[in-house]
């Protein structure tokens, strides 16, 4: 029986890095010397654990866990950008109205600098109720792709290839590298 450090390694492997049964055998095989097989991962990767979790459920529940930490942080950001965004209003606002106006020029300026924060908080609003973020929308795809068995089995096969892809095309961006789009209905 293979230890349970092993297996949970191979979990971990496939939770965080997406990899494939080969794929995470080949890595045991090197890490651990054993003679894990692609057979044998798919075994654990279907075995119910003491909870009745497969490692597909343990993974949707770390994957919802985390999803629900990152809309906690982005709604704690958007407050506090709200939060600043107020105060700059109604500190535009002030000296608008007050007699002395110290920091305003123009009224046509402070008026101008009061309407695009305006339409800053009203963006910031509709952004905050369309709680469909991008990741969202790529699991959906990618849960959509996997109900269909032929695709399944062809995605299970590239899947190294894929992660690669979607690692590079995804994760790996920067506002000096932008991703490019491409259309997916034809090459």
């Amino acid at each position: 029986m293979t230890p349970e450090i092993i297996r949970e390694r191979a979990f971990f492997m496939y939770l965080v890095g997406g990899e494939s049964f080969n794929s995470i055998a080949n890595s045991l095989r090197t890490e651990f010397g054993t003679r894990t097989t692609a057979k044998s991962v798919q075994t654990w990767a279907t075995k119910k654990d003491s909870i009745g979790m497969t490692w597909e459920d343990r993974r949707k529940v770390v994957t919802q866990n985390a999803e629900s930490r990152i809309e906690v942080v982005a709604e704690n950001r958007l407050v506090e950008i709200r939060s600043r965004t107020k105060k700059i209003i109604d500190t535009i606002y002030e000296s608008m109205i007050s007699e002395d106006a110290p920091g305003i020029k123009t009224l046509e300026g402070a008026a101008y600098a009061f309407k695009t924060l305006a339409e800053f908080e009203t963006k910031l609003a509709d952004q905050e109720d369309s709680k469909i973020s991008p990741m969202m929308l790529i699991q959906s795809f990618f849960n959509a792709l996997m109900k269909c068995k032929p695709v399944a089995v062809v995605m299970e096969k590239h899947w190294d290839e894929i992660n690669k892809i979607i690692r590079n095309d995804f994760i790996n961006v920067s506002p000096t590298n932008p991703p490019t789009i491409k259309n997916v209905t034809g090459r």
